[in-house]
């Protein structure tokens, strides 16, 4: 589970939405990464899942990462 992950996005712009009067249609292509990793949280101990070192804990108490 933990290391480097690519994505691709893919989607499109209607030439009829909202401030886009009078444009072409347009579409957007996007590809990167990003790295993903376990922690457990420096102070309380919870376990945590990190994409490019932003942190998210769970609402419920869990045992923290082995």
């Amino acid at each position: 589970m933990p290391g480097i992950y690519s994505y691709h996005r893919e989607s499109s712009k209607s030439a009829y939405a909202t401030g886009m009067y009078g444009a072409t249609p347009s579409r957007i292509d996007e590809a990167g990464t990003c790295s993903l990793s376990r922690r457990n949280h420096p102070r309380t101990g919870d376990p945590m899942l990190c994409l490019d070192d932003l942190c998210f804990v769970t609402y419920h108490q869990r045992p923290p990462w082995p």
